[in-house]
């Protein structure tokens, strides 16, 4: 038995944490950089909250379904190995376990940065809010969020089972669509025939693939 194969769980385990650990650094570094903004200058929107409020049941749905027993090492509670143990099906999920978690993070993290001081949770404009399409919003109009599904896939797969994670997809999938269309409109009340003509070359979540 190689070293991989012997500590796969423990590998999986820090890829994903280690990419999350990743998007949070630039969260503090975009906070600190920019601080608190003041509130009066940002126009929210309440009823998107609904679908912020959904994508984090998906997270928090995921969290609730690892099943870990503190006295013992985390490796030996999620046994990855157990639940795929087909060579073919270990190779693969693998693959897709640190492919996702590393481009998520990137996606996630590029998005954040051409965002700059425009980041944040809610939903909703500054007065002096840009329209951006550089970096990851050439590909597709909201990153942010296909970055986070993508983190929720590779977070599920080495913690979870496959079962658990499509049910969390597709809860996030519902509130990440109601609150992309929640805030396409605020963009649309703002910037005009500028954000349609964007919107007609760039989809919403999933990147067109030309060859």
């Amino acid at each position: 038995m190689s070293f991989i194969t012997q500590h796969f769980n423990l590998i999986m385990t820090c890829v994903v944490l280690a990419a999350w650990g990743f998007i949070f650094s630039t969260m503090v570094r975009l906070k600190i950089k920019h601080g608190i903004r003041n509130q009066e200058e940002y126009e929210i929107d309440h009823l998107a909250f609904i679908g912020y409020v959904t994508q984090i049941i998906a997270f928090v749905f995921l969290l609730l379904e690892i099943r870990l027993d503190f006295s013992q090492p985390i490796v030996e509670q999620i046994d990855f190995a157990e639940q795929h143990k087909n060579p073919a099906d270990f190779g693969i999920v693998s693959g897709v376990i640190l492919s996702l978690s590393l481009l998520s993070a990137w996606f996630i993290n590029d998005a954040m940065s051409h965002l700059d001081k425009q980041w944040t949770f809610k939903s909703g404009m500054f007065r002096d809010h840009r329209f951006i399409s550089e970096g990851p919003y050439r590909f597709v109009r909201h990153p942010i969020y296909v970055g986070y599904l993508g983190m929720l896939i590779a977070t599920g797969l080495a913690l979870t089972t496959t079962k658990i994670t499509l049910i969390a997809i597709v809860i996030y999938l519902v509130g990440t669509y109601y609150r992309a269309i929640r805030e396409e409109k605020l963009m649309q009340q703002r910037f005009g025939n500028q954000y349609l003509v964007y919107c007609q070359h760039v989809p919403r979540l999933l990147p067109k693939i030309t060859v």
